[in-house]
């Protein structure tokens, strides 16, 4: 059931980002469950942010004045980290298992190398 609002101007908890990558490059990671990429492709935007290990605080902390992505002085982040709640699921998805094997390149001069030595 989804909630009918979410806090607004507000610290709700904390992330471990795990990876940026562009939309694009989110395609090639085809191991991931489908719902998961389902999400990643409604995204709407150039880039995702993969996230693990969710915990939240118990109530919204006010942050009026910031917007998205920003530092947080440190006696408000150490309050708040003594009180985050974990909320992952049992079954929590881990990015960094599905990335994708990066295609082997030939190191530089094989490919003459081997022409040369098939040509003979």
């Amino acid at each position: 059931v989804m909630p009918q609002s979410y806090p607004t101007s507000a610290l709700v908890g904390l992330v471990e980002v795990v990876e940026v990558l562009s939309a694009g490059d989110f395609d090639a990671w085809r191991t991931l469950p489908r719902g998961v990429r389902d999400e990643g492709r409604a995204h709407g935007s150039g880039y995702l942010f993969l996230v693990e290990r969710h915990r939240r605080l118990p109530m919204p902390l006010k942050m009026p004045g910031q917007h998205k992505l920003w530092r947080l002085d440190h006696k408000t982040a150490s309050q708040a980290f003594r009180c985050l709640l974990s909320t992952e699921q049992s079954a929590a998805v881990r990015f960094l298992q599905h990335r994708p094997v990066p295609r082997a390149t030939a190191p530089e001069g094989t490919e003459a190398a081997a022409a040369a030595a098939a040509a003979a």
